[in-house]
């Protein structure tokens, strides 16, 4: 923490420091003053990055769903995460133009082989290793959102993770519950291993 703003003081020193010389050269130029909720730290960052590959990675695997899955509470759940992840994608990149980081436009490496493996898969142990993913996916997604609304000083992230934390919540039981609804094949299918 201490670092972070040390850094923030000597980069808003600097600047000001430009600025002022600037200004001696130019009398048009104003100061230049910069506050720490300018500079979008390395977490940050990271996290948009992290989270865009995530939300082509769930729209990819979704769309894999609606075409192979046979059951319609399966596709009706990956339309749903798909319009989700679209609509978070959406508003990450305006947060990202706003604060001038470059989105990458594909998804992560866990997500394309999901993918792969998915790819290969129909009916029944298509919706057993979807929802299986699914399952899995939203516990780690929950988790990382509450981790990094806590962390991040970045009011438009925080809001953002805030926003997001209630829909991936949202997936999270609607998977639980089409497998119960489905007579748990998830779980049958994790006994069997």
């Amino acid at each position: 923490m201490l670092r972070r703003e040390i850094a923030v003081f000597m980069t808003a020193g600097f600047l000001a420091f430009l600025g002022g010389n600037i200004a001696a050269t130019r009398a048009t130029a104003a100061p230049v003053v910069i506050s720490p909720n300018d500079i979008v730290t390395n977490p940050d960052r990271a996290f948009m990055r992290q989270q865009a590959m995530n939300s082509y990675g769930q729209m990819r695997v979704a769309g894999i769903a609606l075409s192979r899955s046979r059951t319609s509470s399966v596709r009706w759940y990956a339309e749903r995460v798909f319009n989700d992840n679209w609509l978070a994608l959406q508003r990450l990149k305006q947060i990202a133009r706003l604060q001038d980081v470059t989105l990458p436009e594909r998804a992560d490496t866990a997500h394309r082989r999901l993918a792969a493996r998915l790819s290969r898969l129909s009916g029944d142990q298509f919706d057993r290793e979807f929802m299986l993913a699914e399952r899995s996916h939203t516990a780690m997604m929950t988790a990382r959102l509450v981790r990094f609304s806590g962390l991040t000083r970045d009011q438009e992230l925080h809001d953002f993770t805030v926003r997001l934390l209630p829909a991936v919540q949202d997936h999270s039981q609607l998977a639980r519950d089409i497998t119960v609804k489905h007579g748990g094949f998830v779980l049958a299918h994790r006994r069997r291993q």
